[in-house]
């Protein structure tokens, strides 16, 4: 057996460990690799940009049809990177948001409206009194995420657009901002759901009161 010195590491093993014509072994090499393609792509950014802008035009259809296959093969994953993309970008998304509320003002005001009348038609009311006695019952605590409520929303467990939503305290509780608005639209059991998917801190007071 042909045996070779790696001239890197000093690594003696067999030809076939080694890069074919030279002394350097593949682990060696493949270290070199990824050290030369992270220093490329440090070096090349408005390259790489550029090249992907030039592919994307040749190919927006099929990177279209390919993202979306992903995200529906992958919601899990989807919601975690979202998450993270959300949280390294809050100026830039907040941005987005606005202006995406300037181009869609009509959109925007339809939907508020919309949900105004959905509101009306639902049974149920909750007083200030109701709002206190539930402050009481959650220990002054929000319901997912514990932290003690200074600002606070008081949301529909079951949501405003699903079947049988009411107004009544049995249907409310109280939440801090964050945990209100990264709810939204979803049930009790599925934002628990994604607070377990995403890595977020899970608890119910719910099941304890």
């Amino acid at each position: 057996m042909i045996e070779k010195t790696c001239r890197t590491c000093g690594y003696v093993g067999p030809a076939e460990d080694f890069v074919k014509q030279r002394r350097k072994c593949k682990k060696c090499q493949s270290e070199y690799n990824r050290i030369y393609s992270k220093q490329w792509r440090a070096d090349n950014q408005e390259k790489i940009k550029e090249d992907k802008a030039d592919y994307y035009a040749a190919n927006a259809e099929d990177v279209k049809l390919k993202a979306k296959q992903w995200r529906d093969d992958n919601p899990e994953q989807k919601k975690i990177n979202d998450k993270k993309w959300r949280d390294e970008n809050l100026e830039h998304k907040r941005e987005l948001d606005r202006k995406w509320a300037q181009e869609h003002s009509q959109q925007k005001y339809d939907h508020e409206k919309e949900r105004r009348r959905r509101k009306a038609e639902i049974p149920g009311v909750c007083t200030d009194k109701d709002v206190d006695a539930l402050y009481v019952k959650q220990g002054g605590r929000c319901t997912y995420c514990q932290e003690k409520l200074g600002d606070f929303h008081v949301d529909h467990i079951i949501p405003v657009v699903a079947e049988g939503c009411t107004h009544w305290p049995s249907n409310r509780q109280l939440l801090c901002p964050f945990c209100n608005v990264s709810k939204g639209k979803k049930s009790h059991e599925e934002y628990l759901e994604y607070r377990r998917i995403v890595g977020l801190p899970v608890f119910d007071n719910r099941e304890a009161a």
